[in-house]
């Protein structure tokens, strides 16, 4: 019994830290992708004179 409950603690502290993992590294690359695009729209001198 004491097995089970210890492999039912494994996975969902697996669980939760893949989430928790996931929720970082989709933060991460949503701010590099605005980033890049603020950058991309900065450096064109040409798009803010219309």
């Amino acid at each position: 019994m004491l097995h089970l409950l210890k492999c039912l603690l494994f996975v969902l502290c697996g669980a939760f830290a893949g989430a928790f993992l996931g929720a970082i590294g989709g933060g991460m690359a949503a701010l590099i992708a605005t980033r890049h695009a603020h950058a991309s729209i900065a450096t064109r001198p040409d798009s803010h004179r219309a």
